[in-house]
């Protein structure tokens, strides 16, 4: 059964699908029972599925069908503007036809695409009205994960825009013509559904539905040039098509298209039209790195300039590394060019599907299969390694990297025999940047691969033992033996298959100085597939889509998360041959993905944070984890509006409070709740007789406390409160219980709390500052208890003879911490009253719960100091914690 025959089969059943209920999940018998029934259909069009065809796709739809995406976290302006409810007979034309070719076309479930749908409509609501003739830029940034299918979702929002009544759409690419081709090739399919260098120029969407066709200044081979634009004719007044352009991140792109905007018959016909730019590796040229605040950088300024131009106009940025857009300064701007690219309207931080495999499936992981470490590595003379200068000469590679090849071989024939949906296999070299040393190489892999190919050639129908007499054959039976797990088919299978694959097999360079050379063009093989392997750098390591990925060869040693990720070309989805993907890495560098991987989950659960809690960028300062060794977050010059701070997670000697508190009321009670149901469980163990002001419990395990503390509605902006945080410190140092102090006001003229039958706390009185959000404790000095609180359960004698060696100085918490032997838990009722001159303050409605912990910092303990955790920051979080974490700790 030929491939096309397989992908119509799978389009039939996709296609009768899409009208059955979206929350009906087709099982195996029923898929395998529809493809029978399709038969005829299918033999009509020359396909005859056998039984074995039947049984694999049916295994493959069902599966397919039940892969979900989680909801996205979105965090929104507070001056958001929603507008799409208010528009009447909006026209589906576009997104409904780009719908269906996802689906049948593209084999995404209908779950995948509802999703994808949902949150495009979610993006599209944040963006500027395009109905309203009213000047208005609206900015935001979309995260994704790498090779997760961030394409998809922009097209989705291209199609729903169009859909609205955005005319002029500019795609911006990355900064190499492969990716700005590659990607012209997917808006050809799934927007405008035609491509002239195609056979036939009928393609993709064309297909699902008769709309009226986008218009393109730029096509597969040719990016925007000013006089091809003048040359087209197109005149806007006289259609009603959206028009797009997909251009490459160039400063002499970009200008063409300002040139063109700028001429007068230009001006007349496209600058009332709503704009919409959309920047694809928004952190990758885009930022502004001018060190001068009245200067930007040329493309940023170039980027700013198109976007002053229109009336009406939405600036969304995508990307999966998204550090270097939290670090620009949120209040830039310039009289000349406007506002930077700050995303002040909206972040939205794209979750993937199931079957996604990323860094933390791959990296998240002690043992990865995936995972084979380089360990071969000699910087002797004439060998490759990432040392290499400009100059120097590679004599021979290492045998890893003919393992790794040998490894890619047998994928080929593994994939072909699996009948697998990807019909393209490709193997990914990325061993220097430098073009002299991938030219050196690939002159290399090519010899090896033709001695490789003579030897399957000559031997592949001979019996297997006599195959094995060959040494290299023998070779790549032993790795097929030690590696794939998976025996559905003989090894003699695999090598006959490898051998009709061989004529489709090429070795391309993929940079930018490859002028001869074949280009790689997975399109002009989409009948019969390519075998590919790729050798490359900078241009394998951004956007570009190497298709069918199995085996990638990895040496490369920057030191920069966001490239480091961007290089992880193995991302992405392979169904149907996961199991046969290989990653050879030196061990150094699966440390450092390990580590970015850690600081790229604790970012996304920032972005959740966020959402949870209805804060704005500006509102919430971001903060990446940095590695203790070598790495860096992104290039310094992106970085010159965040500084090094030290969030410690050593609170050694330290005391921590819930110095900001949620004032939503819901939040506060349950906090309440959370305190009573604590301080009953403490009931049950008696209380240290000694503490006659308030109630004190010794020696509580470690847990209960956790289990308060994790319970409690958190403010995020407490950083040093954070549940995790003082979880990884008590496991750290060991820690295994507390005391426990509950204050209660002497004065008792605040009202009070009844806890329990036994316990009644008179609530202590404080002057906060109060917004929507946010109860900031005791105004600007933020102090949540008293000196006093920090020498409970203290011993007495101690206290004084401490006193002697201050000569009368009054005794600070940090003195009564160094006392302590383990750490004391602050329990807190307040009476919250507003900061105001007013006489009658306004007082919040239900009794506060805060707390602090006191943490022992006596000598004894510097020994066994846990590592602080050291974060980059923007500088919103700088503004914050200067307001928030500044260390008050007065003599009492």
């Amino acid at each position: 059964m030929s491939q096309k025959c397989l992908n119509l089969a799978r389009s039939l059943v996709k296609s009768y699908l899409n009208y059955k209920d979206k929350n009906f999940i087709p099982e195996y018998d029923f898929v395998k029972k529809l493809l029978n029934s399709k038969s005829f259909e299918l033999e009509d069009q020359g396909c005859q599925l056998t039984p074995e065809d039947i049984d694999r796709l049916s295994r493959e739809i069902s599966a397919n069908e039940v892969t979900k995406i989680p909801n996205a976290s979105i965090i929104m302006s507070k001056e958001k503007e929603p507008w799409l409810h208010t528009l009447e007979n909006i026209q589906t034309s576009y997104s409904d036809r780009y719908k269906k070719y996802l689906t049948e076309e593209e084999g995404f479930s209908r779950q995948v695409v509802d999703k994808i749908y949902e949150t495009t409509d979610e993006i599209l609501d944040f963006m500027a009205n395009p109905t309203l003739q009213v000047k208005k830029i609206k900015k935001g940034l979309v995260m994704g994960n790498v090779q997760s299918g961030k394409t998809a979702n922009y097209l989705s929002l291209i199609n729903k825009a169009s859909d609205v009544g955005y005319k002029l759409i500019i795609l911006i690419t990355g900064v190499h013509e492969n990716l700005r081709k590659q990607t012209q090739g997917r808006v050809n399919s799934g927007f405008i559904g035609f491509d002239r260098f195609a056979e036939p120029q009928e393609i993709g969407v064309s297909k699902y539905g008769e709309v009226d066709r986008p218009f393109s200044f730029t096509n597969s081979e040719h990016d925007f040039k000013t006089n091809v634009a003048k040359s087209l004719g197109f005149n806007p007044k006289q259609s009603n098509v959206p028009v797009i352009l997909v251009i490459k991140k160039n400063p002499t792109t970009l200008r063409n298209v300002i040139e063109w905007l700028e001429t007068n018959q230009t001006k007349s016909e496209y600058l009332n039209y709503p704009l919409l730019l959309i920047d694809d590796e928004a952190d990758n040229a885009s930022i502004d790195t001018d060190k001068d605040p009245n200067k930007s950088t040329t493309i940023n300024r170039q980027i700013r300039t198109i976007l002053n131009m229109f009336t009406v106009r939405s600036y969304v940025g995508y990307t999966a590394t998204p550090f270097a857009n939290i670090f620009i300064h949120p209040s830039s701007q310039t009289d000349e060019y406007g506002v930077d690219l700050f995303p002040e309207d909206f972040i939205v931080s794209l979750e993937s599907p199931d079957s996604y495999i990323g860094a933390q499936k791959i990296f998240g992981e002690d043992d990865n299969s995936m995972l084979v470490t380089i360990k071969d590595i000699d910087y002797t003379e004439g060998s490759l390694h990432d040392k290499l200068k400009k100059d120097d000469t590679v004599e021979y590679l290492p045998e890893s990297l003919f393992e790794a090849i040998n490894f890619y071989l047998l994928t080929i024939g593994i994939k072909k025999l699996r009948k697998v949906k990807s019909i393209h296999t490709s193997m990914l070299v990325n061993v220097s940047f430098r073009v002299e040393i991938q030219n050196q190489v690939k002159d290399l892999i090519t010899i090896y691969i033709e001695k490789l190919s003579n030897v399957i050639r000559y031997n592949s129908y001979k019996s297997l033992n006599d195959m094995l007499k060959n040494e290299l054959i023998n070779s790549l039976f032993l790795l097929w033996n030690k590696t794939i797990d998976t025996k559905d088919f003989t090894f003699e299978e695999i090598i006959r298959k490898i051998t009709h694959e061989l004529d489709n097999l090429k070795i391309f360079l993929v940079n930018s100085k490859t002028k001869n050379d074949e280009k790689l063009d997975y399109d002009k093989y989409k009948q019969e597939g390519l075998n590919a392997i790729t050798i490359g750098g900078y241009s394998l390591s951004r956007g570009f889509t190497v298709e069918g990925l199995t085996v990638s060869y990895f040496l490369r040693n920057s030191k920069m998360y966001d490239t480091l990720l961007q290089m992880g070309r193995w991302f992405g989805y392979r169904n149907g041959y996961e199991d046969i993907c290989k990653i050879y890495m030196r061990n150094e560098a699966i440390h450092w993905y390990k580590h970015i991987t850690e600081s790229t989950e604790e970012l996304r659960e920032e972005f959740k944070i966020m959402n949870d809690h209805g804060l704005t960028p500006r509102e919430y300062g971001l903060k990446v984890k940095n590695h203790e060794e070598s790495l860096i977050i992104t290039a310094k010059n992106k970085m010159r509006h965040s500084a090094n701070a030290t969030i410690s997670i050593d609170y050694y000697g330290e005391l921590i409070e819930t110095r900001k508190l949620l004032s939503e009321q819901i939040k506060v009670q349950e906090n309440l709740v959370t305190l009573k149901q604590f301080v009953t469980k403490l009931s049950r163990k008696p209380q240290d007789a000694n503490e006659t002001k308030n109630f004190l419990w010794r020696n509580i395990d470690s847990e209960l406390v956790l289990e308060f503390i994790k319970k409690f509605n958190n403010h995020p902006l407490n950083i040093k409160t954070d549940y995790k945080c003082v979880e990884k410190y008590l496991e750290n140092q060991n820690l295994n219980s507390f005391d426990v102090a509950i204050i209660t006001n002497s004065n008792k003229d605040s009202g009070y709390e009844i806890i329990n039958e036994s316990i009644t706390i008179y609530k202590e009185l404080r002057s906060s500052f109060i917004d929507d959000k946010t109860i900031q404790v005791s105004g600007n000095k933020s102090r949540v208890g008293s000196i006093s609180d920090e020498k409970i359960g203290l011993d007495q004698t101690e206290i004084a003879n401490l006193a002697k060696t201050f000569n009368g100085k009054k005794l600070s918490g940090a003195d009564y911490r160094q006392l302590r032997k383990k750490p004391l838990l602050i329990l807190h009722i307040l009476d919250i009253q507003e900061k105001s001159k007013d006489e009658a303050p306004y007082k919040y409605p239900i009794s506060v719960v805060a707390y602090g912990i006191s943490f022992p910092g006596e000598a004894n303990y510097n020994s066994k100091k846990s590592k602080s955790v050291s974060y980059t920051v923007n500088r919103t979080w700088l503004e914050n914690n200067n307001l928030l974490d500044e260390d008050i700790d007065d003599e009492e």
